[in-house]
This record gives structure tokens, sequence and C-alpha cells, in this order.
């Protein structure tokens, strides 16, 4: 299948899913002013995540591991709707160093990134895809705060301003769930 998204999109907005290429070339047909503004991804099964992660001048300081709940509800029978319900802030932290990992080799590729950043990817028993790095605050920042028992907005500030920043030796890693609009799984 194939996943078909706003380029500048966030937390599913206007997002598809396709099973059928053909489906999904008669649906850009049908809609043609969003050609340009459209991406189209393989549909990549696993589970689907995100992470919280510090960067500057090429160093990345993970702060949570994310499971982000995600509903596919179907349209027509080979079309469906990408719905973001919410995540679980730090509730993958089996995946922290592999997701450590991820986050340094990301940094160090792009070293112009600086500040916060949210990094959506797919986990699976064979690897980890990165889906896109988003360069700003992302949803599961709202639980940052009570799962690190830490103010997230004074660790930016503390990295902007200390060349040798540091993570707190004693940040929690506590799960905590958000929900979107009320949506739930049974929704």
């Amino acid at each position: 299948g194939y996943i078909v998204k706003p380029n500048d999109g966030a937390g599913c907005n206007d997002t598809f899913y396709f099973s059928d290429f053909a489906v999904l070339l008669d649906w850009l047909t049908l809609n043609q002013e969003k050609q340009a503004g459209y991406i189209i991804q393989p549909y990549q099964t696993g589970i689907p995540a995100s992470i919280s992660v510090l960067c500057k001048a090429g160093k990345a300081w993970l702060l949570s591991c994310n499971q982000q709940k995600i509903a596919i509800k179907t349209i027509e029978r080979n079309q469906a709707a990408i719905q973001y319900q919410g995540s679980v802030v730090n509730g993958l932290s089996t995946y922290q160093a592999a997701f450590e990992t991820l986050a340094n080799r990301i940094a160090k590729a792009l070293p112009g990134l600086n500040g916060y950043i949210g990094i959506d990817v797919i986990v699976n028993s064979e690897a980890i895809y990165v889906v896109e790095i988003n360069p700003r605050i992302t949803t599961s920042y709202i639980g940052l705060r009570e799962s690190l028992n830490c103010n997230p907005a004074q660790l930016i500030m503390d990295l902007i301003d200390n060349p040798s920043f540091k993570l707190p030796e004693n940040l929690a890693n506590k799960s905590v769930e958000i929900s979107v609009n009320g949506l739930s799984e049974n929704n």
C-alpha cells in the first residue's frame, strides 16, 4: 500500500492510505490541486512511534521514546484516512538504546538541527524506519513534563545557553498517555 500526505502537514491531517496503486492514481487525477503539495510513501508495517530529541551542533539528547496511537479508518474499499489519536510518551522505552543511536545519527547527518525536534518512525522486527523529522514542538511535548519530572522548556533554554549542555541525571522515565480531540481506538 501507499501513504499520501501533505508536505507540511501535522497530526495525520489530510493523510490517506491506498491499498491499490491504480486507486491512488485515480485519486491524484481527481485531486490535481493537491499533487504539488503532497508526498507519496510506501506503507510500512510496524509500531508507529516517535522520539523527542534535543539537538545542537550535530549532537542529540534523547528525551522520550513515544508510541503513537494511529488509526486507519476505511473510506472506500481501497482507500482509508489515517487518524492520529495521541501518544504514550515514553511508552516505548524498551527501544531507548536504538532510538538514541538513531537520534545521534540524524543529528550528525543534519548538524543544523537546533532545539527540540520530533522524529516519526516505524519500528518492526527488521529495522526502524524514519518517516519524517519535525524541527518543531510535537504533540508528545505535552506529556514531557510529567514523564520526565522536569520542565522541557527549561531544558531547551539550557541547551541554548550552555555550551557544555548535559541532560539532568535524575530525569524520570514515566509513561504518560495523551489523547487528541477525545479520540480513542474505539472511535
